[in-house]
């Protein structure tokens, strides 16, 4: 028994120490040996699965809390109490009891004499944005509620995040644009005492909407951040917040502003806050707020519904944010080899590089038709993967020789890691000697390439080291997509619009603007693009990365191919790509 205490203490003296060595060495904090108005969580933070929300709501429970900083991929939760007592009381109570079931022990806690500088999101709204709170009475909410019933028989789309319900004209999701030439039902007519009131309260509003998108929230759904697109839309957006408080998340490339919308409240957003920033509400059931006199406290989420009227703009968009709109983005057609190297370098080789792992972790399956094309290679086969990434293609056969050539080292060093032989290298100059391949795959990558003369130069590097009589096959995106794919290309889109901005127009140099658009299965409008990849690291550390993609037409690979020498054997479309076999 003696033994056993004298283990477990000697266990905890091991803990505590390791604490106080990362406390000093990562953040400069030394434990306090009195009582503080400071107590840090050691094991348990953003790294752990515990957010904001659960430390505010079981520490709040002991007095106001001046301020709450956790650190991303970090297991420390720092904690400030407005009073030194109540610091005292939450350690007494707390300290080595087990409240998160995302620890796998008990919680440790010290007290600090500081917490980390923090830099605390900006609640304040974007430039050009007004809220007037109170905007219609509680019983003018019962009436719209009543009369525009998400719940009904008439629900227009139910998403994964929210149901949704269209007025005048349907709203486009992923492009976040309208069906300007298909008219639906009318606005409801309990609306058309809205835009005098808006006038009165001295805001001018120089159109009357024709454009209703109504959103119904439970507690837990959000909406993605976007931009509306300039083309689609004229300016002012008006949002009317029904049921619920909510917190809207606004982001420009330097700023990051979450703003509280009282129920009841009007939103519009004009000018730089319509046009240049997104806006968006992150999917949990609670959301934390500061309240002068409470400190930080947890709200948990009711059911919220928003009005969000717009204008269907009938002529190109003549905003003065050029660098955002849609309406004078130009495509990389235009890019020099200097510019093309330098994009592909930063939305490309950076992109992959630092999303590495995640996206290791998405891409286990196979494809079922490349693999038939794999299991398919005769005996004794050389085979090149050009692209192949964690080598989810290679194991599969063996008696066959496989190799793997991989741009983004961290890909090439997961790959090699599996036991595969892999190269580290470009394709547009693969280390290999002419006509040694018997069959090559390269799959999902040329359309990473942003002018047609690399991509003429990379399927040549694929025909030169094919051997004569070998085969080769390639998949590049199509402009043709289908909104019911499979469930592992549905993957591929959970990384990419949940969270991410996209509207939103990125300018490359002086003459290329590219437009940020979410692979959601509709088709693509533009050939040129970037599209984010969102990390999930933990739902308060989201990261999104730009990936540049060409769009390829329907012939457009089979022209590529033709013009390197490239004999077409078979050509199809599977999940959203053009997909063509050839030979030398």
């Amino acid at each position: 028994m003696n033994c056993s205490n004298s283990f477990r203490k000697t266990k905890t003296l091991r803990k505590l120490g390791k604490y106080h060595s990362v406390l000093k060495n990562d953040f400069g904090i030394s434990p306090s040996k009195y009582p503080q108005k400071n107590i840090v969580l050691c094991n348990g933070g953003l790294a752990s699965g515990i957010s904001k929300e659960d430390i505010v709501e079981l520490f709040s429970q002991f007095g106001i809390l001046e301020n709450v900083v956790l650190i991303a991929k970090k297991s420390f939760a720092f904690i400030t109490f407005k009073e030194i007592s109540c610091a005292i009381v939450c350690f007494d109570r707390i300290n080595g009891k087990c409240y998160f079931p995302q620890l796998s022990g008990p919680m440790c806690l010290l007290f600090v004499e500081k917490v980390p500088n923090s830099s605390p999101f900006d609640t304040s709204l974007p430039p050009g944005s007004i809220l007037y709170k109170d905007f219609i009475t509680a019983k003018e909410e019962s009436a719209f509620l009543e009369t525009i019933n998400v719940s009904g028989d008439e629900v227009g789309i139910n998403l994964s995040h929210r149901k949704v319900k269209h007025f005048g004209y349907e709203f486009v999701y992923g492009e976040n644009s309208a069906k300007k030439n298909e008219g639906i039902r009318d606005i409801p007519s309990i609306c058309d005492g809205l835009w005098n009131r808006i006038t009165n309260k001295g805001w001018t509003l120089p159109w009357i909407p024709d454009q209703l998108t109504v959103n119904c929230y439970e507690p837990g759904q959000g909406i993605p951040p976007h931009v509306d697109t300039h083309s689609t839309f004229e300016d002012n957006i008006l949002i009317i917040s029904l049921g619920a408080d909510t917190q809207m998340e606004f982001k420009n490339e330097h700023y990051h502003s979450i703003v509280h919308l009282p129920r009841r409240s009007l939103l519009i957003l004009s000018g730089e806050s319509r046009y240049t920033w997104s806006h968006g509400i992150s999917s949990r059931d609670r959301d934390v707020y500061f309240d002068k006199d409470l400190g930080y406290v947890v709200v948990k989420r009711g059911t919220r519904t928003s009005l969000t009227f717009r204008r269907i703009r009938q002529t190109p968009c003549d905003c003065k944010f050029v660098d955002y709109c849609d309406s004078r983005v130009t495509d990389s057609n235009v890019l020099q080899e200097e510019s093309a190297v330098e994009l592909e370098n930063k939305y490309v080789g950076e992109t992959y590089s630092n999303i590495a792992d995640h996206f290791s972790l998405t891409r286990y399956k196979p494809w079922p038709q490349v693999l038939e094309f794999v299991q398919d290679f005769p005996v004794g086969s050389l085979v090149l993967d050009v692209g192949c990434g964690n080598g989810k293609y290679f194991g599969y056969r063996n008696n066959i020789f496989e190799v793997g050539s991989e741009l983004c080292s961290s890909l090439a060093l997961i790959c090699r890691k599996r036991g595969f032989e892999t190269v580290n290298n470009n394709c547009l100059s693969l280390p290999f000697k002419d006509n040694i391949f018997d069959r090559v795959i390269c799959i999902a990558v040329l359309h990473h390439l942003c002018t047609l003369k690399r991509r003429q130069r990379a399927i040549n590097e694929l025909v030169r080291v094919l051997r004569h009589g070998g085969r080769a096959l390639v998949y590049v995106w199509a402009e043709k997509q289908n909104e019911e794919e499979t469930p592992e290309m549905k993957q591929e889109y959970d990384y990419q619009e949940n969270g991410s901005a996209v509207g939103i127009n990125v300018k490359l140099n002086s003459i290329v603007t590219l437009p940020v658009i979410a692979n959601n299965g509709k088709n693509f409008k533009r050939k040129d693009i970037l599209v984010p990849w969102r990390t999930n690291e933990d739902c308060n550390n989201v990261k999104t990365f730009l990936r540049y993609y060409h769009i390829f037409e329907e012939k457009e690979l089979i022209d590529l191919c033709l013009s390197v020498g490239g004999k077409v054997l078979n050509t199809y479309y599977d999940t959203g790509n053009w997909c063509i076999i050839f030979s030398k």
